[in-house]
């Protein structure tokens, strides 16, 4: 009954001034996180856009400053980001923490979807190192900024996974022990694809779901979410069936 009742959330009116916020999202040169580094800047907030690409995320922000960025007048800056190495993970959080002495909200945007099955230079199939190493290891090494910031005033700290209903899809045998067990290539079932994405879609539920809990055990008030965004024309799927090696959704 209560959805019948809810208030509708409109960005250009419910967002409130973000004056002062510092806030990171990877991914963003397209889609859901080009939406949501847009709205953000427009209520004044300092948005870092994380991507591995350059070229691809300068000419978002270009698009973004052509379409506007009032009233708030906040920023967007590009932020590199190789979701595909936990390496280069560390290297740019490094980075992000050497440049800035907060961070407000951590977005995690940028994902693969439906790929074919390749392994990194570190043995791990590359959507579970995207989907959910990557995003877990750029978290963590982000943590000190974050409780920093959560023990300021007024603070409103929160990080935030794009998920997806979709993790109801996986079989209940899956596990977790092993290296062979994230490189399951779920080639036994019709749609391994989906099941492989939607593998990692629970990999991340349970690390925020834990995460969260050893946060509130410290008294440390930052909030995890994670969101469904429901079906999203973000042109991704589209490329994802069209090409062999798709990019990644977000990034």
């Amino acid at each position: 009954m209560g959805a019948f009742f809810s208030k509708g959330f409109d960005p250009e009116t419910d967002i409130p001034d973000l004056t002062g916020k510092v806030i990171l999202v990877t991914g963003g040169n397209a889609g859901i996180g080009f939406a949501t580094i847009q709205h953000l800047a427009r209520r004044g907030a300092k948005v870092y856009m994380a991507a591995r690409n350059e070229q691809k995320a300068k000419a978002a922000i270009e698009r973004l400053q052509a379409e506007g960025l009032s009233p708030g007048n906040g920023e967007v800056h590009w932020l590199k980001l190789d979701l595909s190495d936990p390496r280069e993970v560390k290297r740019a959080a490094e980075e992000f923490m050497q440049k800035e002495d907060r961070l407000d909200v951590l977005i995690n945007n940028a994902a693969m979807l439906l790929v074919p099955y390749v392994k990194t230079r570190d043995d791990l199939q590359d959507i579970v190192m995207v989907n959910y190493i990557g995003a877990c290891t750029f978290t963590r090494a982000l943590l000190p900024l974050l409780k920093k910031t959560a023990q300021e005033p007024n603070s409103d700290v929160r990080v935030v996974c794009l998920n997806s209903a979709r993790h109801y899809h996986c079989p209940s045998d899956v596990r977790f022990r092993n290296l062979d067990d994230l490189n399951r290539d779920f080639e036994d079932t019709s749609f391994p694809q989906l099941l492989r994405y939607s593998y990692t879609k629970i990999m991340q539920l349970l690390f925020i779901r834990e995460l969260q809990h050893r946060l509130d055990e410290q008294g440390i008030p930052i909030l995890l979410i994670a969101v469904d965004p429901g079906e999203v024309n973000t042109g991704t799927i589209e490329r994802a069936s069209l090409y062999p090696t798709p990019p990644f959704a977000e990034s």
